[in-house]
């Protein structure tokens, strides 16, 4: 038998294992301050198979925004939009964008971290992934026809404003507080503001 699969198999594994350790890594201390002999000790591989994938660290930290990425989009296009009426689907977007973020803390920890650079690791992410854009252009589309939502606002809009305010919540939430005696500690504290960027979104949106 070859053993041509089972090196495949170990080459997906490594990689798998150093992208998972530089997330926590680039998480931990982001792109300027994480060691790639960190990440090496970690993911239990040496730090020159790390230069075999990757030439430098910005390159794998990119490989590792991308991969992210990928997994949030994946997950939201995974969602039923077409099955349901427009406020439903929206709804259920920013719903699932949300519990992705409280699912999975270290994305809010990449927003930070890409905010300090710009973004430029990041930008090409959703122009790679239009089927979800596609869906949500319909969904905006069809609530417009209807009149159920205003006319004139379109998906990025949607996106952007989604984005804002459930990221908002795991990146400055204790900071907020200082300002508005509004709380983001206790899980029923993020459920109530899960329900009420929803609920902001929609009245935004209705005709």
């Amino acid at each position: 038998m070859s053993s041509e699969p089972k090196k495949n198999q170990a080459d997906k594994d490594g990689m798998l294992r150093i992208l998972l350790a530089a997330r926590n890594e680039f998480c931990r201390a982001g792109l300027a301050g994480a060691k790639l002999d960190v990440i090496a000790m970690e993911a239990n591989v040496s730090k020159q198979l790390i230069h075999h994938y990757f030439r430098t660290k910005t390159e794998l930290y990119a490989a590792m925004v991308s991969e992210t990425s990928a997994s949030v989009i994946g997950q939201l296009n995974a969602l039923d939009y077409e099955q349901c009426e427009p406020d439903e689907a929206i709804a259920r977007f920013i719903g699932g964008l949300f519990d992705i973020l409280q699912d999975q803390p270290f994305i809010a920890g990449l927003f930070n971290d890409q905010s300090l650079s710009g973004g430029q690791h990041s930008r090409e992410q959703i122009i790679r992934h239009p089927e979800l854009m596609r869906r949500l252009d319909e969904v905006m589309k069809k609530g417009q026809q209807s009149g159920l939502f205003k006319a004139g606002i379109n998906t990025n809009d949607i996106l952007a404003a989604a984005l804002m305010i459930t990221i908002g919540c795991f990146t400055s939430g204790k900071i907020i507080s200082t300002f508005v005696p509004v709380r983001f500690e206790s899980p029923g504290d993020i459920a109530s503001w899960r329900d009420f960027s929803v609920k902001f979104a929609l009245a935004a949106l209705r005709a």
